[in-house]
């Protein structure tokens, strides 16, 4: 019996799964498109700001050509301080900051990107850098005035982590035009950075 009795009406009758694979409803799923790979996990700001040293060390070794997390087609910072202050505000209560997409892959130019989180993974950065403080109470903190605990729960904040694994640029890309034409708040501007960038790849 399937979860949802919606799924098994057809015509005012409950069906069995026999009875709707009699009636010719069920239809071959594309195998191609259940293709995709994506495993769930928590990682701390620390260790992922960890993979940026190993993103610089295959640049400098030549395996890559780009020592960044972060894409050519992921969109630009366009964060205010207010909402960089703002997600800090939050880590330091400490409530979820949603999911971030990384891929990991055997080519290097692929392995370890940051392609969707990179507004708030760089605004941890950025105060971790002491580029802005946050104000708590009417308060000001830059990063080195906070205590030892407030501190430690910026660096090691959990966050949930959602790993693909693309070994090509052009279906990563694809991936993430879809993911964030469908799920998140990325305006058209936005999206068509990422479109253009895969036309570059598909000439």
């Amino acid at each position: 019996m399937k979860v949802f009795e919606s799924q098994q009406k057809f015509q005012g009758t409950l069906l069995t799964d026999e009875e709707t694979e009699e009636k010719g409803l069920t239809k071959e799923f594309p195998k191609k498109f259940s293709e995709l790979h994506c495993t769930r996990n928590t990682m701390s700001f620390a260790e992922i700001d960890r993979m940026v040293i190993y993103r610089i060390a295959d640049y400098i070794q030549g395996r890559n050509s780009n020592p960044s997390m972060i894409p050519g087609f992921q969109r630009p910072s366009v964060w205010t301080k207010e909402q960089k202050s703002s997600l800090i505000r939050s880590i330091l209560r400490g409530l979820p900051t949603g999911t971030y997409y990384i891929n990991r892959s055997d080519n290097a130019e692929l392995n370890d990107l940051l392609f969707d989180g990179q507004q708030r993974f760089t605004a941890v950065q950025e105060f971790l850098d002491g580029s802005f403080p946050v104000t708590i109470e009417g308060e000001e903190f830059y990063w080195y005035n906070l205590p030892p605990r407030q501190l430690s729960q910026v660096e090691n904040h959990l966050v949930q982590i959602v790993f693909t694994e693309f070994d090509s640029e052009e279906e990563l890309v694809k991936f993430y035009i879809e993911m964030n034409e469908n799920l998140s708040p990325h305006s058209k501007e936005e999206i068509q950075i990422a479109s253009d960038y895969l036309k570059t790849l598909e000439k």
